[in-house]
């Protein structure tokens, strides 16, 4: 109730400010930083992702075109440009308009350790606590150039912190996954195991990389076949790709479901924790399913579910 009645105050203040002509013409590199940047600067951003939701960021090019572009933008929002080789192109050629992981390391981003990824930069953003730290260095971003609506931002911000908790600490309560292993088909997904409390016990295939070999898959299959591994966490952008065959194949073979996920998928409508809340209710309902040749996939039954999320979340979104 405390937590309600203060984003009501929030969302109060909000609605009495309207927004100046001129808005924060602000970049994403890739669609899931999106929601994170309309949280915080609400009314007074026009924001964008270069990537389409479903891409692979590390397949992805930038045209000479879309660099062009990129001159009109106040604000650039990156990932990892040390990792992501077109972000490494876009801050070579405008440096003072970006924002970087080494920013959001400075408001308190951190990274964990999984299987072969130690520490694991892919997906980072999707830990919950990052995602507070990504939206602190947004805050002081637009603060900066535009300080007439710096209390505004400040205050979107402080709305944004305490609705990442309340999920964070939801998402923890309700787990059912809670202390269980997964099998993680691409590194970037291990954030999405770890927010539910779940351990990741390998990684099928690293992003950019090649299968692994027939002895590791013959290890995972004698994983995946024990009372402690739950499920195969796949992005749903990767259900028809090489990765996901083989983890439907895992799946048949040892029982366990394969649970897709929302990673690099984030649409216009989707929030933050809307996006947190549809992988915790996927991992806690696939894991409830027991595995056969005719097991229906699960993205129909959680899409449904998500809707009920999606429309409590969607109230407190600044208008």
């Amino acid at each position: 109730m405390r937590v309600l009645c203060t984003i009501t105050l929030v969302l109060l203040f909000a609605m009495f400010i309207s927004p100046a002509d001129g808005k924060v013409n602000v970049v994403c590199s890739i669609p899931d930083f999106v929601p994170i940047v309309k949280e915080i600067g609400g009314n007074f951003v026009e924001v964008k992702s270069l990537m389409p939701p479903g891409c692979d960021p590390h397949a992805f090019t930038v045209s000479a075109k879309t660099m062009s572009e990129l001159e009109r933008a106040d604000l650039i929002v990156l990932a990892d440009s040390k990792l992501i080789s077109f972000e490494e192109k876009i801050k070579n050629v405008f440096p003072d308009k970006c924002i970087d992981f080494d920013d959001y390391v400075k408001y308190g981003v951190k990274v964990e350790d999984f299987p072969h990824y130690s520490p694991c930069y892919h997906g980072y953003w999707l830990k919950l606590e990052n995602g507070i730290a990504i939206a602190k260095t947004v805050e002081k971003a637009l603060a900066k150039l535009d300080p007439e609506n710096s209390r505004y931002f400040e205050n979107n911000l402080k709305l944004f912190e305490m609705q990442v908790r309340e999920a964070e600490n939801v998402i923890k309560k309700q787990s059912i996954v809670k202390g269980k292993y997964c099998v993680a088909a691409v590194p970037g997904v291990c954030y999405i195991a770890e927010n539910s409390g779940m351990k990741v016990g390998a990684v099928l295939m690293g992003e950019s990389a090649g299968f692994t070999s027939g002895s590791e898959i013959m290890r995972l299959e004698k994983l995946l076949s024990s009372n402690s591994y739950a499920c195969i966490i796949v992005p749903g952008f990767a259900k028809n790709s090489k990765v996901g065959e083989l983890a439907l194949q895992l799946s048949k073979d040892c029982g366990k479901p394969v649970v897709y996920v929302k990673f690099v998928m984030a649409s216009n409508n989707d929030t933050y924790v809307g996006i947190a809340y549809y992988n915790a209710m996927a991992l806690n309902f696939a894991s409830e399913v027991k595995v056969t040749e005719k097991t229906p996939g699960f993205g129909t039954v959680i899409a449904v579910m998500a809707i009920v999320v999606l429309a409590c979340t969607n109230r407190f979104r600044r208008y």
